[in-house]
């Protein structure tokens, strides 16, 4: 993992912190996917039994947004100063935006 300038005493942290986050996550207390504003949104519209002509306009209008939201959420997670991360068998590896994005909000 490049680690850039953190200590081995930073890595070891945010991998013991991500260990519990995990863990938390096994036992169901922590959710393993998350939906975005706007795919609730999009859920939201296409669950709606009242659905017209405007309402697919927002649907569509909604899809082309989670682009946008997707570029701003990696943005963020890349602008972060960790990406370490802990794996099942007790690793770290270092992972970017847009796979944050996809395992979070996919």
């Amino acid at each position: 993992m490049n680690t850039g300038n953190m200590s081995n005493d930073e890595v070891n942290a945010i991998c013991n912190f991500i260990e519990q986050v995990n863990n938390l996550q096994m036992k169901g207390e922590l959710p393993l996917k998350l939906k975005s504003p706007i795919q609730q949104m999009i859920e939201y519209l296409q669950n709606d039994c009242q659905q017209t002509v405007t309402t697919q306009w927002h649907i569509n209008k909604a899809k082309e947004l989670i682009e946008e939201e997707q570029r701003q959420i990696t943005f963020a997670f890349d602008s972060g100063k960790s990406r370490a991360y802990a794996t099942a068998d007790g690793q770290c590896e270092a992972k970017f935006g847009f796979q944050f994005y996809n395992e979070t909000y996919k």
